[in-house]
């Protein structure tokens, strides 16, 4: 019995414990709120585990708490915990922590072994100035973790020591964090940014991403990273003025595979704008593209390569015009497989391009990059030389042979968005190992063949069709040679191939290859289709005329224009005739059309004629038909000739004239006539009789009159037979 009880209560506690787990949306702060701190609400966490997915909303105001979130029960990727500030600012919900004179609970949100936790829309900070300020610590197994939209930040930006840093992440043992996203936050002041180690380089944290911040007055360093695998830094701006000697805005320590820094904006004053410290692509290579990086400061290197190598450096500015700065320095055994390709140095009066140092061969390539230096440093090669121009440099390092040397025109010093028009024009190259960067800082479309050098795709090539130059209705059966208008909506003269296209329906496209010599901004060429359109049926349908380069804008590439294809009339009637002159013929149209004229004044679909009033002779009988828009115009020949004996017609079924045309020599056969004896005319069209005989025999030699068009009339006891002949 007691054992049955006892069974009893565990089940009841079990479906206690499951109802209470936590789920859907909870509030934080206010009257009537689920819970008064956020200390509290963690406590419930860590008490009941979630079974979905649940969102704290914050009330504003500022929440004066120091944070531990340990491993919740249920979290997953399903079942997140997400703390946001209920009316969505980050300024109206602050969680404070005052700084310490002491490392002992260093921090305002510890996540300790925490997983799935999102923290949106908050500011968490530390006040005061004292030497232990760190704001986010994160410990233990603390994985795929979020801070989204955040205003990080401690009173400290002088202190360089990591304590004072504004993101702790350090692993140590079988612990190893990964899967941070650092999303859109603002992070303020602090030693570090963030300071986010691995374990070694046998055990890397893998899927973090640090995406559209905003890095301002970091004392020692923005981003820093150790034993990472591949991760993501994009689009963020980095910003200060501090003078510590071994500032850098990214330092990647042993970084393995594929890094992505791209699309960043950095503008500090010491000392490494990126720099790779034993840092390599291996199964993957890294990718450093679309990065503006200004140095004032004495010293400087934009680009730092020690023992570091597989990366694709494309599309980057440098502007270094500190004293002694340099563009990019590389040094170390393995520090090779380093492709360099369409980006932009920019030195002052006392920098140098480049100091390459390792004494093996760093670069897999190197080419067509812009490299300023005013005053005749362009670097070094393997020694402590200075190189003075960039053709010495050429042959020194059997590199950059479609390198140039030109002021890019930068905007300032510290905005490298270029200035049109510059030099750097369409000098750079899409040939590129993959990836390929097809889009520049902004977000713009590059050229896909010959971009412009540097992270700023500054010739905005915009193409357009402005018109198509056709009618809107044809008929049936005609041709059209399409014209089109190409205008220029770019910000610079545009030369070069063009390929467009015409196609009518779902017919095959017609493709041409247009050159254009030179169009002026704002202005247009008409060009035309060398293959003609064919009308070959009727309705409506679409013709479109699209050009296939690849400019800034592909909205505009294309135009459509609605075609109505009419009927084209069609006149059936016999060939030219010969008509005895005591006879008539009537002539036929056609049934259907809008309207007819013929040449004698009638409008009616047929009319009869014989030879009153116009004699003997070959006569020409016109007519011009409308079928709704559609028009035809057709004549016969009608040959008018004196007839003696029966006035019967025969027709080709009674007797038949072979070949025809013919060189000379015609066949005269019948079936049921006997064709020896009969007569036979021959006119020509001016009613002039040149052959009369009787048969002998069923052919007749004509190869004694001139080529032309001819009459012949056979006259047998059944009837007349008359039909043009041609002789050639």
């Amino acid at each position: 019995m007691r054992k049955q009880l006892f069974i009893v209560i565990i089940m009841l506690l079990t479906q206690m414990s499951a109802f209470s787990q936590i789920s859907g949306t909870k509030t934080i702060g206010g009257s009537g709120a689920d819970y008064s701190t956020i200390s509290a609400a963690v406590t419930a966490l860590s008490a009941s585990g979630v079974n979905g997915a649940v969102t704290f909303n914050i009330a504003s105001g500022t929440y004066t708490e120091q944070i531990t979130i340990n491993s919740i029960s249920g979290a997953s990727a399903a079942n997140t915990i997400t703390f946001q500030s209920a009316v969505n600012d980050s300024s109206m919900v602050t969680i404070s922590y005052a700084s310490s004179t002491s490392n002992t609970n260093n921090f305002v949100v510890k996540l300790n072994a925490a997983k799935y936790i999102n923290f949106k829309e908050l500011t968490i900070e530390r006040t005061g100035t004292d030497s232990y300020a760190t704001v986010i610590e994160a410990i233990g197994v603390s994985n795929n973790n979020k801070f989204e939209n955040c205003i990080i930040k401690n009173g400290s930006s002088a202190y360089t020591s990591n304590f004072t840093s504004l993101v702790y992440i350090t692993n140590g043992g079988s612990n190893n964090s990964s899967d941070y996203s650092f999303i859109n936050n603002r992070f303020k002041n602090g030693s570090f940014g963030i300071y986010y180690f691995g374990v070694s380089s046998l055990s890397l944290s893998t899927g973090n991403s640090i995406i559209g911040n905003i890095f301002h007055n970091q004392g020692r360093t923005a981003i820093s990273l150790k034993y990472h695998d591949a991760p993501l830094i994009n689009n963020n701006t980095i910003t200060s003025n501090a003078t510590y000697y071994n500032f850098a805005a990214i330092d990647a320590q042993y970084c393995k595979n594929g890094i992505l820094i791209q699309n960043n904006k950095i503008s500090i004053a010491k000392k490494y704008g990126i720099r790779m410290n034993n840092s390599t692509g291996q199964s993957l290579a890294g990718l450093i593209s679309n990065n503006f990086i200004s140095l004032s400061g004495s010293g400087a290197i934009a680009l730092y390569y020690s023992n570091s190598g597989s990366h694709n450096i494309y599309f980057n500015s440098i502007n270094v015009f500190g004293s002694s700065a340099t563009g990019m320095y590389v040094n170390g055994q393995q520090s090779n497989n380093l492709r360099f390709q369409n980006n932009s140095i920019k030195v002052g009066s006392t920098g140098k391009c480049m100091n390459i140092l390792s004494s093996n061969f760093p670069f897999l390539n190197s080419n067509y990059n812009n490299y300023y230096f005013p005053s005749g440093n362009m670097g070094t090669w393997g020694t402590t030389t200075n190189i003075t121009t960039l053709a010495l440099w050429k042959t020194t390092s059997n590199l950059d042979y479609s390198s140039v040397n030109f002021d890019p025109s930068y905007n300032s010093n510290n905005d490298l968005h270029i200035v049109a028009p510059s030099s750097l024009s369409h000098k750079g190259t899409g040939a590129l190992t993959t990836p390929s960067v097809n889009i520049d800082i902004d977000g713009n479309s590059r050229n896909n063949i010959t971009p412009d050098i540097g992270a700023h795709e500054f010739t905005n090539e915009d193409l357009s069709i402005s018109e198509i130059i056709s009618q809107s209705e044809y008929c049936s059966g005609e041709n059209e040679f399409i014209k089109f208008k190409l205008y220029n909506n770019g910000n610079s003269i545009f030369s070069g191939n063009i390929d467009a296209l015409y196609q009518l329906g779902n017919a095959t496209a017609v493709t041409q290859t247009f050159n254009i010599t030179s169009l002026s901004v704002g202005s247009f060429v008409e060009l035309t289709f060398t293959t003609a359109l064919q009308f070959n049926y009727t309705g409506y349908s679409n013709l479109v005329v699209k050009h296939l380069y690849a400019d800034s804008d592909s909205t505009n590439s294309s135009l459509t224009k609605n075609i109505s294809i009419n009927q084209s009339p069609v006149i059936n009637w016999a060939n030219d005739t010969l008509v005895c002159s005591v006879n008539s013929i009537v002539l036929d149209a056609g049934a259907g059309m809008t309207s007819y004229l013929w040449s004698n004044g009638a409008t009616t679909q047929t009319i009869t004629v014989d030879s009153t009033g116009i004699g003997l002779g070959a006569k020409y009988f016109k007519v011009d038909v409308v079928l709704n828009t559609c028009s035809a115009s057709d004549s016969i020949l009608v040959n008018f000739i004196y007839c003696t004996g029966i006035d019967n017609k025969l027709n080709d079924k009674d007797i038949s004239i072979y070949p025809n045309p013919t060189s000379g020599v015609i066949y005269i056969e019948s079936n049921n006539i006997n064709v020896e004896g009969v007569n036979v005319k021959i006119y020509s069209t001016v009613n002039q009789l040149v052959y009369d005989a009787v048969l002998t025999e069923n052919k007749i030699n004509l190869s004694d009159l001139q080529s032309g068009y001819y009459f012949i009339m056979i006259e047998t006891e059944k009837g007349i037979l008359t039909k043009p002949i041609i002789i050639n």
